[in-house]
């Protein structure tokens, strides 16, 4: 399954604010609470940024999204600004490999442009070399082994239309 459903997967739902691996305050699907707009994205759904941060700090739920708001912020705002990163990094990819790419744009665009190997390989639509280039990352040493390999796959075995 390479589509925006795996990225969901990949990054589970939470409607209240918890602090990932990297000890980032996040809400919803991956959604990171330090980036600009996060306050005004959170008065939309009637929260107070320093309230759902407090939550965070606190490990309470008191502050919480909805799961059609955390949806909502994942289809208006996550998912399109990580398709954006991905097309710019390599434009007219075949679907489930452009997927595979937003999934790891999701984490973040500048992480995806360090995969400067990956992207040459995916220009020249190498994509066993691009597929090798993300299972060898560190990118993939700190995610799921599952999500890494889900990709990996998306990359390397569909869509073998040129």
């Amino acid at each position: 399954m390479c589509d925006s459903k795996n990225t969901i997967i990949n990054h589970g739902k939470y409607l209240c604010c918890f602090n990932d691996s990297g000890k980032v305050p996040m809400i919803g699907i991956g959604y990171n609470l330090l980036v600009n707009d996060s306050e005004k994205v959170m008065l939309k759904y009637n929260l107070k940024l320093s309230e759902v941060l407090s939550d965070c700090q606190a490990r309470r739920r008191k502050y919480c999204l909805t799961n059609s708001q955390a949806e909502d912020i994942f289809y208006t705002i996550s998912y399109p600004k990580a398709s954006r990163c991905a097309d710019a990094f390599v434009p007219n990819l075949p679907p489930m490999k452009r997927n595979a790419i937003i999934d790891v744009a999701f984490t973040s665009c500048r992480v995806l442009n360090t995969f400067k190997r990956m992207q040459k390989a995916l220009e020249t639509k190498n994509w066993t070399q691009a597929a090798d280039e993300l299972k060898s990352s560190r990118w993939c040493t700190q995610v799921k082994s599952t999500r890494c390999g889900k990709n990996y796959n998306c990359i390397r075995n569909y869509n073998r239309v040129k």
